[in-house]
């Protein structure tokens, strides 16, 4: 999953004309950082939403734009059952976020 996010944000950056030193700058820290991250295509949640500010896009749509891809009855029913009563994700864990149907077990949405 995780490779599939920072394609979805390799996709972004280069949609908005953001290079890897231009990124750097926005989040203070060196350009080999940045691309470290993305070679390794690995971070903390917190960095995840850190690079998202800085290239002026929310997460959310990042992570939408993964299912895109997919067809609408697998994906519409994938949100319905990762969703809180509110219609806000239940938590803000990556794991939250599975490739099939069903949440992950260590959710809190788990039904």
């Amino acid at each position: 999953m995780n490779g599939l996010i920072f394609e979805a944000l390799k996709r972004t950056l280069k949609a908005k004309g953001i290079t890897y030193r231009v990124l750097a700058e926005r989040m203070g820290v060196s350009e080999p950082t940045v691309k470290r991250i993305f070679h390794e295509r690995n971070c903390k949640l917190d960095r995840l939403m850190e690079i998202c500010t800085a290239a002026g896009v929310e997460l959310e749509n990042v992570l939408g734009s993964i299912t895109e891809d997919q067809d609408p009855p697998t994906r519409s029913r994938r949100r319905s059952s990762a969703r809180s009563p509110g219609g806000r994700h239940c938590c803000s864990s990556l794991s939250c976020f599975p490739r099939n149907s069903r949440p992950k077990a260590s959710c809190a949405h788990k039904g």
